[in-house]
């Protein structure tokens, strides 16, 4: 916790583990505002396969924010999984979402609209750039 904010670190790249941690977190800070960060960085999550269903299961974030998938070169064109689809999926369905490009984007970006009370929670199955201790930093000034 930092200036009032909770910061999760979840190792999650499938769209069961990503619905049932975000139900638990909500399950533990009923009331706080949920932010979600993700990285798709996995085989699987950075394939198509999983695309509508990474948008249910974000559907229990009240903001979710999403990277560019990591590298994506050896994946077919038509096999890969879309942040930009995701965002429109999700705000299609009333949710609130939004793209960045690199750690250091979202980072700005969260330590722009999180206030005490808030959880945000950060789901990579990597190192994504250093994306929490960057955070830590930018909420702590």
């Amino acid at each position: 916790v930092k200036n009032g904010i909770t910061v999760i670190d979840d190792f999650a790249h499938h769209p069961t583990a990503v619905r049932e941690t975000l139900q638990g977190l909500r399950a533990k800070y009923p009331g706080c505002r949920l932010i979600s960060v993700f990285e798709p960085r996995s085989a699987t999550s950075r394939r198509k396969i999983f695309q509508n269903a990474f948008v249910e299961a974000f559907l229990n974030s009240d903001v979710t924010l999403i990277c560019r998938p990591y590298d994506q070169s050896k994946i077919d064109e038509s096999d890969r999984f879309s942040s930009e689809e995701f965002v429109s999926s999700m705000r299609q369905k009333n949710g609130s979402a939004d793209v960045f490009e690199s750690p250091e984007q979202g980072v700005t970006m969260v330590a722009k609209i999180a206030r005490p009370g808030d959880v945000v929670a950060v789901l990579s199955n990597g190192g994504f750039g250093g994306f929490i201790p960057k955070l830590i930093d930018a909420i702590s000034n």
